[in-house]
């Protein structure tokens, strides 16, 4: 199973104290108890959105570390609950050369 990708075209630093982004995600009504926000990009596309972040609709498979966009939602820690996939969003900003 490939664990999907989701290029982040446009926007702004997201460099915000989680804090600061867990207030505005209370305030969209998105309950981080949720477990859809494990295994969905719904609410995560959501949150960027109000940050004003566009994200691609394309989902693509992460393949390397060189090959990801400079900017990109991506899923990491892949496992399964009860037989469903789940992960953690990070936004992914490539920096510097390496």
């Amino acid at each position: 199973m490939t664990v999907p990708l989701c290029k982040y075209e446009y926007g702004m630093d997201m460099g915000r104290p989680y804090e600061q982004v867990l207030v505005r995600a209370e305030a969209l009504g998105i309950d981080i108890t949720n477990s859809r926000l494990w295994s969905e990009t719904t609410e995560a596309r959501r949150l960027l959105h109000s940050y004003k972040v566009q994200l691609s609709a394309d989902e693509i498979p992460f393949t390397n570390w060189e090959s990801l966009p400079d900017r990109a939602l991506l899923a990491v820690k892949w496992h399964l609950e009860l037989g469903k996939p789940h992960w953690h969003w990070v936004v992914f900003f490539r920096s510097g050369t390496e």
